[in-house]
């Protein structure tokens, strides 16, 4: 019973721990694409990268490295 408990522990630990990170992962900032499409029309491409930066969710790292690649 105590490797079974011990188990269950663990398997609890890991469905919160993956449950935030996927929650936090699925937030979107708001108006972040549009405040990039404002910086890159004004021709500010190391603006749009630093706006990027400072956004630490998935879509701003894949508009990072798409805008990189420019």
């Amino acid at each position: 019973m105590i490797p079974i408990g011990l188990l269950s522990l663990i398997t609890i630990y890991i469905f919160i721990e993956r449950f935030i990170v996927l929650r936090r992962a699925g937030q979107n900032p708001d108006n972040l694409l549009n405040n990039v499409r404002d910086q890159i029309h004004q021709g500010n491409i190391q603006g749009a990268i630093v706006l990027c930066k400072s956004n630490n969710t998935p879509d701003a790292r894949m508009l990072e490295k798409g805008i990189s690649r420019i």
